[in-house]
């Protein structure tokens, strides 16, 4: 089962179908990552910060709301200015899965925490509709490429200012 959504070709927002990729494939194959070039911030909303004014327009960015609060992953650059809205730990990685999954598809974010588990290398897992986001702390990165390209995945670094 596929899903239909809007991607930007040339500059203009298309409708597309992208078909999933099938569990067999990501058990079988190679599966290719992509390497954000600005690190990621992980932050804390502090209580008495208004979350309506606090919204970073950066490429990537997720918001989770629980008990103890509100956690916001974001691109590092975003937090600049902002310490008395936020409680940040900043130098993290983010390697995106670069493949559409659907939702019965399972394996995937074992495939990948496992290799980093074996490695002794601790992760933050994000989830969006369509992909999975692994990550890393910087300390971390160089062992995490070498793990993931001896299992045999492809790793692109994203050039620094293309989203």
């Amino acid at each position: 089962m596929g899903r239909s959504h809007w991607v930007k070709r040339h500059g203009v927002w298309q409708n597309a179908y992208v078909a999933p990729v099938p569990l067999h494939f990501i058990l079988t194959n190679r599966m290719n990552l992509i390497l954000f070039a600005e690190p990621i911030a992980i932050c804390k909303l502090r209580t008495e910060s208004n979350p309506s004014t606090w919204q970073p327009q950066t490429p990537l960015f997720a918001s989770i709301i629980d008990p103890h609060g509100r956690t916001l992953i974001c691109m590092e650059s975003a937090t600049s200015g902002k310490a008395a809205d936020i409680l940040s730990q900043s130098s993290w990685r983010c390697f995106q899965i670069d493949a559409v999954m659907d939702f019965e598809t399972v394996g995937v974010m074992a495939e990948f925490s496992g290799l980093l588990g074996k490695a002794e290398i601790p992760l933050m897992a994000v989830c969006s509709f369509e992909t999975d986001y692994l990550l890393v702390q910087e300390q971390h990165l160089a062992e995490s490429l070498r793990v993931f390209r001896a299992a045999g995945h492809q790793v692109q670094i994203q050039a620094a200012g293309s989203h």
